[in-house]
């Protein structure tokens, strides 16, 4: 295997949580200064959209298209994140599901780690509905961390 530089993947987070997969060839990176910095927010303007065909395997993401970059692609990233834009995406899914997605290569799949008990509830606040986190712990079979998820997050994950 050669070490040369190929590209970069990445996954672009809208407002809506909605993930797309872009490629950036060695070529387009050689037009930006700065590599895309992980958790950045960016204006992206001057790209293409494609639909995935049926035999393109190792797909980051579960959506049918992805962005496609090109010479005049803008990419510029914003000081100040005054969006609703998350920083950090992921899914959390049961073992039992994972087995369905080793069989499907079009998709990469990642185990971090396992929920040790999947008993869980959310803690509301007395005060304000909106506000209430949910505690659990992730091992990834050597150890274990706890975490804990608050307000948007901990209400997705009890659901």
């Amino acid at each position: 295997m050669t070490q040369e530089f190929r590209g970069l993947n990445v996954i672009f987070i809208d407002d809506s949580i909605s993930r797309i997969h872009a490629f950036l060839s060695a070529k387009i990176c050689d037009l930006f200064p700065k590599p895309p910095k992980e958790g950045g927010i960016y204006s992206l303007s001057n790209f293409h959209v494609r639909v995935y065909s049926d035999d393109e395997k190792n797909r980051v993401v579960r959506f049918a298209k992805h962005i496609y970059f090109v010479n005049h692609t803008q990419l510029t990233l914003e000081e100040d994140n005054i969006t609703n834009i998350a920083p950090y995406a992921f899914d959390l899914y049961e073992l039992n599901d994972v087995k369905k997605f080793l069989s499907d290569s079009r998709f990469l799949i990642d185990v971090v780690g396992i929920i040790e008990d999947c008993n869980m509830n959310c803690v509301r606040s007395r005060e304000d509905e909106s506000k209430m986190h949910i505690k659990f712990r992730i091992t990834d079979g050597r150890s274990a961390m706890n975490v804990t998820f608050f307000n948007t997050l901990a209400g997705d994950l009890e659901k």
